[in-house]
């Protein structure tokens, strides 16, 4: 705790803390359970006024030992534990927000790619939608929500036999433009998104906050650096230091692709119709959602269409069968056909 050795555990005794080999390294969820259990400062005063009685003293259990021990030989023991769980979350913490940035950034990417077929079905139903309410007061829209797609998805036929979704499936299949029903491709990789950007904003917000609290620290203690008198050396000061030093490039890095991703997202909300700030766990299922709905309309159209196919092929099969049926091999008979009888001359008149 005093030379901040993390790889270093600590044994103590009524008088001093002993250093002993590496027994075990003390891993994170250990330092959090430490930091809870460190000595309240009521406890440590409790303690402070039980140590006049060498008798009381004397009676001390571990937990006593401990709370002395550690409370009155390390100081600020508090801020150097906060200190030590956040050096040793920091490195994971950032991989953790990288992932998520460069698997956002892939998300941005393939929503506001030029060839997304996803732009090109929500066009097909604003223009199937506006035909639909031609002459109404909700005729000729300019856009719709992607929250709408759940009605979309729900809109059907007054006897229930067809839906809006088959409609623009057929349309798209008629017109020979297949490859747009597979337009999930596209976009697939927002169907992995775990944290939005509120969420990174907020684990590169808590990587700051830390490091500008070991800032201060550093401060204080170059302002009121004590020498000890057990021969143990401090080495707080110049771990925060080396930590600083090295860490605050690693969160400018982090801090920049970030605000990245963010700008362009904020495109994203710009060209799908949603305010800046929008709720992206929100948008992104709803479009997951409407593939689910979307991909089994296809498969039930698809095997509509195909029966249909196989049963006019059986049509043209009777119609084949019935024409071979009726055929006489028998060459056709002779008709007598009537000559018209000879024209008769009528005589020249007399002169």
């Amino acid at each position: 705790l005093i030379e901040m050795d993390h790889a270093v555990c600590w044994e103590f005794n009524k008088q001093n803390f002993k250093k002993n080999k590496p027994r075990q390294i003390i891993q994170q969820d250990n330092l959090e359970s430490i930091v809870k259990i460190l000595p309240e400062a009521e406890e440590l005063k409790a303690i402070n006024r039980e140590k006049e009685d060498p008798e009381i003293v004397e009676a001390w259990g571990p937990v006593e030992q401990f709370v002395d021990v550690v409370g009155n030989t390390v100081p600020d023991l508090k801020r150097r534990m906060a200190s030590w769980v956040f050096m040793n979350e920091f490195d994971n913490y950032v991989e953790e927000m990288m992932k998520e940035i460069k698997h956002l950034d892939t998300v941005v990417g393939e929503m506001l790619a030029k060839g997304n077929r996803l732009v090109d079905i929500l066009h097909i139903i604003l223009t199937v939608g506006n035909m639909m309410n031609e002459g109404t007061s909700y005729g000729a829209a300019a856009g719709f929500t992607l929250e709408d797609l759940k009605t979309i998805c729900l809109c059907r036929t007054a006897d229930g036999n067809s839906s809006l979704l088959s409609f623009v499936i057929n349309k798209i299949l008629d017109e020979g433009q297949a490859s747009l029903l597979s337009w999930w491709d596209d976009v697939a990789s927002i169907g992995e998104v775990q944290i939005p950007t509120s969420g990174v904003s907020q684990g590169v917000v808590h990587l700051g906050q830390g490091l500008r609290t070991i800032k201060r620290t550093i401060d204080e203690k170059k302002r009121s650096s004590v020498k000890r008198d057990d021969g143990l050396v401090d080495g707080m000061l110049d771990t925060l230091m080396r930590f600083s030093e090295e860490k605050y490039p690693v969160l400018a890095f982090l801090e920049e692709k970030f605000n990245n991703v963010k700008d362009q997202m904020d495109l994203v909300a710009a060209r799908y119709g949603e305010a800046t700030g929008f709720d992206e766990v929100a948008f992104f299922s709803n479009i997951s959602e409407f593939w689910k709905h979307f991909n089994k309309t296809v498969a039930e159209e698809v095997k509509a269409r195909n029966k249909r196919e196989k049963e006019k092929e059986k049509e043209k099969e009777k119609e084949k069968e019935t024409a071979t049926f009726n055929f006489d091999p028998r060459p056709p008979a002779k008709v007598a056909v009537k000559k018209p009888p000879p024209k008769k001359h009528s005589k020249p008149l007399p002169e």
